[in-house]
């Protein structure tokens, strides 16, 4: 927990990479019992095995999710060999996975032409979905990212 807080303080991480709060949260019950065994009884061991059995649950699915990210970044700049703007706006996308031709153009430096192929041509591949409805200034979602982050934090 130190480590991570030191990461985040020097702005490696831009958030913990563990929520061990929800696995509390979800054995409430048996954590506030074990918490009481400490004041009543001195039983650390029991607290400590609990909180431990909690932090391993949490990084196995945090490790599964975060293979599941990779795995599928990986697979999509394979696709996209021999497009280095694509791949460059792939890992754009893990970063935030909301898009318009502005922000491309952006991130990328290209021109509105250049970001707009690159959009179509991942929204083509079912990379990108428009979500906005509009005319202009559409927005694009990359939903698979969308989809593995919703299944971590269903498990948090």
């Amino acid at each position: 927990m130190l480590i991570t807080l030191e990461l985040i303080e020097r702005q490696r991480l831009s958030q913990p990479l563990l929520y061990l709060s929800a696995f509390i949260e979800a054995y409430r019950r048996d954590y506030y019992e074990l918490l009481q065994r400490i004041r009543t009884h001195g039983d650390w061991a029991q607290w400590i095995h609990f909180i431990l059995s909690g932090i391993e649950q949490v990084a196995n699915d945090a490790s599964a999710h975060t293979r599941s990210l990779l795995n599928w970044r990986e697979r999509l700049r394979y696709e996209l060999a021999g497009k280095p703007r694509a791949q460059q706006l792939i890992d754009k996308l893990f970063e935030t996975p909301y898009l318009t031709v502005g922000r491309a153009q952006r991130l990328l430096g290209v021109s509105n032409p250049t970001a707009r192929a690159l959009i179509n041509d991942l929204a083509r591949r079912h990379v990108l979905e428009e979500v906005s409805g509009r005319r202009w200034a559409k927005l694009y979602v990359a939903k698979a990212i969308l989809r593995i982050v919703e299944v971590a934090h269903q498990h948090d």
